[in-house]
């Protein structure tokens, strides 16, 4: 049967062995990434500005994680001290799982508790954690190694598959949401991605030539580099174009450890077993053959609950992406889709201070309600890619007022523009948002339509 012909073919790339060496080293550096990760976070909860979580008046929630509410401020501080330990342990290969195991869970804590904070990069962070909270990146360079008695320095293919299929996929997908007007014509990266950078007045950057060479450029990298990584007669240039990319990304844009761990993770795409390779080069010397020859005597079954789990988790990264085209409207406009799907730089937003005014108004009297809502600026802008969220802010105002849905009415006048077009209402103006519930994969009917006149672009 050619089903399990091909089964059968699946089961031997997944579970064949080969050398820990090449994720070992990657564990050693991704600890490193952590640790320097839990130095945003500790930035972020100090309160020394009302971007600051613990300033907020209201959080974001994740639906169905509305139960992840804020701690005391003390509370925050030692979680950030047990990643910043278990950052260590995982760098040094000692009690790696629960390390990894407690630095996910206070890293998925900070995600979750405001969604405002959301980033694909940090999405991309938990993925990578959650792979190696199941593989076996202590094997080699680590304490537990040094100490355990029977070694083994061999892992099945699919923990390093596990990688390359998110690495190839969000390079990909990253370059499929750049395919479209704004972006071929160079507005995006000239309203957008470097509006505000330091380097923005400089007459070079905003000339024709660099303007077309970075769009252009940067969608070519994304759609083509990860299936560049796969194959071993490619691998060294794409490693170049890798580091060259997020290096001068890294300089001229705001994205944090991104850079970094995109650089690194790539390293997983070598044969597994370079790291010993270049050691024994470097020393001239073998360090233990059996490191080297294990893959070839030790043979895995092929567990089918783990072919399952990563068709299912293939599955789903592939879904998450196309989903918006299940759902009316422009997803760059509506905010429907948007998330879990790296979108990354597809469209700048932004809003005008005199329009982004919210009204409540006693439905008897008609009469205006006096109510206000401190929102941060973050909060503020994260609105414009998440509209859906007004529902929160208004569950936040009737509760903080004690009024019910039924007599109130809210309103809002809040106007949008993606990358520097025209400002257009964001939502319809004399509609009642207390008559509305979130829609699940669905269009939300109080979100306007993405305007027609969006190429009239502002000076």
């Amino acid at each position: 049967m050619p089903w399990n012909h091909y089964y059968s073919k699946l089961e031997n790339l997944l579970f064949k062995q080969v050398s820990a060496a090449s994720l070992s080293v990657f564990r050693i550096f991704f600890g490193v990434i952590c640790f320097f990760e839990t130095r945003r976070l500790a930035t972020e909860i100090d309160g020394n500005s009302l971007n600051d979580i613990v300033s907020f008046e209201v959080l974001f929630k994740y639906y169905f994680f509305e139960w992840v509410n804020l701690l005391p401020q003390h509370w925050l501080v030692a979680i950030i001290v047990m990643m910043k330990v278990a950052a260590v342990l995982i760098v040094i290969g000692f009690l790696y799982r629960i390390a990894i195991l407690l630095y996910l869970l206070g890293y998925l804590y900070f995600f979750l508790v405001d969604m405002s904070h959301y980033n694909n990069h940090y999405y991309l962070l938990i993925l990578f954690l959650g792979f190696m909270l199941v593989v076996d990146a202590d094997k080699l360079f680590s304490i537990k190694n040094f100490f355990k008695r029977k070694k083994t320095y061999t892992i099945p293919n699919w923990q390093l598959v596990l990688f390359k299929f998110q690495v190839v996929w969000v390079y990909f997908c990253a370059g499929l949401v750049k395919l479209n007007y704004d972006w071929l014509s160079g507005w995006t990266m000239r309203t957008a991605i470097f509006k505000g950078a330091d380097f923005a007045d400089n007459p070079f950057f905003h000339s024709m030539f660099f303007v077309y060479f970075y769009s252009w450029s940067g969608l070519i990298f994304d759609l083509c580099i990860g299936f560049l990584l796969l194959f071993k007669r490619t691998r060294l240039l794409a490693i170049i174009a890798i580091i060259s990319f997020h290096l001068i990304n890294a300089q001229t844009l705001s994205i944090g450890i991104f850079p970094f761990l995109m650089i690194w993770v790539s390293i997983l795409f070598f044969q597994p077993n370079w790291p010993i390779d270049l050691w024994n080069r470097i020393v001239n010397k073998k360090i233990d053959a059996n490191i080297e020859n294990t893959a070839s005597k030790k043979v895995f079954t092929a567990n089918k609950w783990i072919v399952g789990g990563i068709g299912v988790y293939f599955l789903v990264q592939l879904f998450l992406p196309v989903r918006h085209h299940f759902i009316k409207g422009n997803v760059d406009w509506t905010g429907e889709g948007v998330m879990f799907a790296w979108r990354m730089k597809s469209a700048g937003r932004s809003g005008m201070e005199g329009r982004y005014n919210i009204y409540l108004y006693d439905k008897i009297t008609n009469n205006e309600i006096d109510a206000s809502i401190r929102l941060s600026d973050r909060q503020r802008k994260f609105i414009l890619y998440k509209p859906i969220l007004v529902l929160q802010i208004r569950d936040h105002l009737l509760k903080k007022l004690g009024r019910d849905k039924e007599d109130v009415r809210m309103e809002l006048d809040i106007v949008c523009s993606i990358n520097s077009s025209v400002y257009a209402p964001l939502f319809y103006r004399h509609i009642n948002i207390c008559d509305y519930e979130l829609r699940y994969l669905k269009h939300n009917q109080f979100i306007t339509p993405y305007p027609s006149n969006k190429k009239i672009y502002t000076k």
